[in-house]
């Protein structure tokens, strides 16, 4: 055997000075030193074994290194003729994940709301129970077949939510969500989302009525939230609760999360830094100690699977496969990303709009496009919230790398 190959479901990705072997099967990402790196990308080239040449590495220490790649079950000796196909890794274009923001108005006005939701704001939209059901309609053609509602407070259009939900599911959709703050669901409701096999989503800040409502800015909410929380599921719907976290609240998270699943039995409950979109954007708001703790000081991201790796090197981890319609129609990446517009479905398909070239230049960027991480070898192993790291950043550079990373990749170190 007189050459050396990785396995057809490991890759090489190089940075600015080291570079990383990704184990699509089982999910680990591998960093190598500069040396390491030159053995390996002389190998991948076609040169043959005897031939590799690194300086200060002895042609034992090149084998040495190659068997322990074999072992490791990275890569493999090879004949002369032989090749190594990689696995295929088409690109990824379909629509997954709708988000419907169906009113802009809330009854609670939370210090951190991202669409910047209050009951200050009466104007509904512009879009009406039609326009609705088109945009389901072409977004199902598209390839989605995840919806979620949101507002505001999506349960502000009554009677109207349910019967988009109803469509939703006579289209075709296989999950339907409502993002709810569960104060305003009715008995009633609560027996059409369970016929529909409806899940649940809501935010709740705090163990006591004085942390929710510090949060939440709104009497009473605290108790509200609480007893829907409890009442959808004892009629077995699918409820998950997130805390978001921030300086009103930061001193209560475990405490919160013991509650919450103490007193509700729900067990999906989950936590995250408040993010800086809509009122969030407040730094005042903002749990500064918790954010430092949050930064990554080493390589330890989750598995990279074929679909993940897949999903960030040719295309963007979340706006390639999501977006969210407003009520007025606007089209955005996400619910936290407001700064670039796709267009408006009062003016174009859904279709159209996700194949302009302006959704496409957003849907399809990758880390190779970002600053400094276009130059790391972790770039398809992290994920990437690009509202988080241009809304973070100083200059609000929408390319800006992200601030809780702490690696530099000119240097292959972490600070």
């Amino acid at each position: 055997m007189s050459k050396f190959a990785l396995q057809e479901h490991c890759f090489l990705i190089t940075g600015v000075k080291r570079a990383a072997i990704y184990d699509l099967q089982s999910g680990d990402v591998y960093s190598i030193d500069e040396r390491a790196r030159s053995i390996v990308e002389q190998f991948e080239s076609g040169v043959l074994i005897s031939d590799i040449r690194v300086q200060g590495v002895s042609p034992e220490a090149v084998v040495k290194y190659l068997t322990s790649l074999e072992t490791a079950g990275l890569g493999r000796f090879i004949g002369d003729s032989e090749a190594i196909s990689k696995i295929e890794l088409p690109k990824p274009h379909d629509l997954e994940f709708l988000w419907l923001e169906v009113t802009p108005g809330c009854n609670l006005f939370c210090m951190h709301c991202y669409a910047g939701s209050s009951p200050a704001i009466i104007n509904l939209g512009k879009m009406t129970y039609a326009d609705w059901v088109r945009v389901m309609r072409e977004a199902y053609e598209f390839g989605c077949r995840r919806i979620q509602f949101i507002g505001g407070e999506p349960f502000l259009l009554h009677d109207q939510l349910i019967d988009l939900i109803v469509c939703a599911k006579a289209i075709g959709y296989e999950f339907v969500e409502v993002f709810t703050n569960c104060t305003l669901i009715t008995d009633a409701w609560m027996d059409r989302l369970a016929e529909n096999n409806v899940a649940i989503a809501t935010s709740f800040y705090g163990p006591t009525a004085e942390v929710h409502e510090r949060v939440t800015r709104v009497r009473g909410s605290f108790q509200k939230t609480l007893g829907a929380i409890k009442s959808l599921v004892a009629r077995g719907i699918k409820v998950r609760i997130a805390m978001i976290v921030m300086k009103a609240n930061q001193d209560y998270v475990a405490e919160t999360i013991e509650f919450l699943r103490r007193e509700t039995g729900v067990s999906d409950v989950s936590t995250d830094l408040v993010r800086p979109s809509g009122r969030g954007c407040n730094s005042e708001i903002v749990a500064e100690d918790l954010l430092r703790q949050r930064m990554r000081h080493k390589p330890d991201f989750p598995k990279c699977g074929p679909e993940d790796f897949q999903r960030r090197r040719y295309g963007h981890n979340c706006f390639s496969k999501e977006v969210c319609v407003t009520a007025s129609g606007d089209v955005f990446p996400c619910v936290m990303e407001r700064d670039r517009s796709y267009g408006n479905v009062l003016e174009r398909s859904v279709p159209k709009i996700l194949l302009s070239l302006r959704a496409c230049q957003t849907r399809l960027l990758t880390k190779d496009q970002v600053e400094v991480c276009r130059d790391c070898e972790f770039r398809y192993a992290c994920f990437d919230c690009r509202p988080k790291a241009h809304c973070g950043d100083s200059d609000g550079n929408f390319l800006a790398k992200p601030s809780d990373c702490s690696y530099n990749p000119y240097e292959g170190q972490w600070s």
